[in-house]
C-alpha cells in the first residue's frame, strides 16, 4: 500500500489540500466534529496517517489549534513533506515519517491528550485500536474520522477481489461504479439505497475527481471498510467508550469515560448526540 501512495502523493488529486474544495467548507468539517478550539487548546495532539494535510490545513484555517500545545503529525509515506510545507513556521509542530508500531520508542506512553488517526486496514482493528490507546493519557481522547463505509458494500468489494493491483481493471471498474452511482442515486427512483449498501459513493466534485477516488478504492488494498459496530467493538475491547457521533460520515469521539451514546440511533437520526 504504501508504493501507492508515494506516488499517488506526489500529484494533486482529490486527496490534496484545496481552500476551495467541500472538505474545507466550515459546515462539513463541523460535521465531522472539527468545531471547538478547547479541545486543542494547550493540549498534545497526534495526527496519524496525514495524508498530503487536508485536514491538518483546514483546521489550521479554522483557527482551531492557533493555541494547540503540540500537534505531531505521523504519516509512513513521502506525504508528510507536503504537510511540513504546509505548516511551516508553526513551532509547534513536529513531523515524524512512520507508522503506528514505529512510534513505541519515539513517544513515551499516556502522553498525548486527543488522537486522530486516519485508520487503515493493516493489522486488523483491534490491533489498532489497542495500539493507539497506549499513548492516550488517562484523560485523552480518541476522534476518530473514517469516511462512510458503513456498509458491506458487497458487489465493490467482490469486484475489488479482481481488481486490486491492477490499473485497468481498476479503472474500468471506477468508470462502471460511477456510471452506476449518476444512474441509481439521479435518474432511477428509489434506487440510491441500493448503490449505497453496495457500492462507495463518491462526493468529489467532477467527473475525473470521482473517478480517482473510485480507482484508489479498487487498485488499493486492503482498503477502509470498517463499520461503526466494527469500531465499537474493538473501543470497548481497548476499554474506550464512544461519547459522541457525527453520523454524516463514520465520525465519533471516544475516551475512558464510561459515557456511551447510542449510535444507531444517532445514525437513524441524522443528528450529532
Amino acid at each position: 500500500m504504501h508504493w501507492f501512495y508515494n506516488t499517488f502523493f506526489q500529484k494533486n488529486s482529490f486527496l490534496s489540500y484545496d481552500k476551495n474544495s467541500f472538505y474545507s467548507d466550515t459546515e462539513y468539517l463541523r460535521s465531522k466534529g472539527f468545531r471547538d478550539e478547547d479541545n486543542y487548546r494547550n493540549k498534545t495532539v497526534l495526527e496519524l496517517g496525514a495524508g498530503t494535510g487536508r485536514l491538518t490545513a483546514n483546521i489550521i484555517e479554522l483557527g482551531l489549534i492557533s493555541s494547540v500545545g503540540k500537534y505531531i503529525v505521523v504519516k509512513p509515506t513521502d506525504g508528510i513533506k507536503e504537510i511540513e510545507r504546509l505548516c511551516s513556521g508553526n513551532a509547534a509542530f513536529k513531523f515524524i515519517q512512520t507508522d503506528l508500531d514505529g512510534l513505541k520508542g519515539i513517544l513515551e506512553e499516556r502522553s498525548i491528550d486527543l488522537f486522530i488517526p486516519h485508520i487503515e486496514n493493516a493489522g486488523g482493528l483491534d490491533h489498532i485500536i489497542k495500539e493507539m490507546e497506549i499513548f492516550l493519557k488517562e484523560d485523552g481522547t480518541l476522534h476518530i474520522v473514517n469516511s462512510f463505509f458503513g456498509h458491506p458494500k458487497k458487489i465493490a468489494n467482490a469486484l475489488k477481489r479482481r481488481t486490486s493491483g491492477n490499473t485497468v481493471l481498476s479503472y474500468l471498474a471506477a468508470f462502471f461504479s460511477i456510471s452506476l452511482q449518476y444512474l441509481m442515486c439521479n435518474r432511477i427512483v428509489n434506487q440510491r439505497p441500493s448503490y449505497i449498501l453496495n457500492f462507495i459513493f463518491s462526493h468529489q466534485p467532477g467527473l475525473m475527481h470521482k473517478v480517482l477516488h473510485q480507482y484508489e478504492f479498487y487498485m488499493v488494498h486492503p482498503y477502509i471498510h470498517y463499520s461503526f459496530s466494527d469500531f465499537k467493538k474493538s473501543c470497548k475491547n481497548s476499554g474506550l467508550y464512544i461519547n459522541e457521533v457525527f453520523p454524516h460520515c463514520i465520525a465519533f469521539t471516544a475516551s475512558r469515560e464510561q459515557r456511551e451514546v447510542g449510535i444507531e440511533k444517532a445514525i437513524a437520526s441524522g443528528k450529532e448526540v
